[in-house]
């Protein structure tokens, strides 16, 4: 797959709060978008997880509304010990295009890195 877009989303605003995450979107002909969502860790910052339906939701409308979509959340490593995460995260879509009833689904990151068919840089 290509990455095609690398950029920070602020998401503070959604919640007037402090919020960042990284996105990274990768496609290929044939084949759903793969969206990779990374918490970007702040002392003061809403985290990633509690705004998953909004911010999942405003990266989708700006993309395109991309249909089908796989979107990854990736939780870092953080400063306190804990360890990276992978989720890929499934939705329902109302039709004005609010997102609700996430599911998380653990992945290994050599399980992401085979999906985007490269290295997660």
């Amino acid at each position: 797959m290509l990455k095609v877009r690398d950029y920070h989303y602020d998401f503070g605003a959604l919640v007037q709060s402090i919020g960042q995450c990284r996105i990274r979107i990768y496609q290929q002909d044939q084949q759903p978008p793969v969206l990779i969502c990374t918490e970007i860790p702040h002392d003061d910052a809403i985290g990633l997880v509690t705004m998953t339906e909004a911010v999942a939701a405003a990266i989708w409308q700006r993309e395109g509304r991309p249909a089908p979509f796989v979107w990854i959340e990736h939780i870092p490593n953080d400063q306190s010990g804990g360890a990276e995460k992978f989720h890929i995260v499934t939705f329902q879509i109302m039709p004005e295009g609010q997102f609700f009833s996430p599911q998380w689904q653990p992945l290994a990151r050599t399980d992401v890195e085979r999906l985007i068919e490269q290295r997660l840089a």
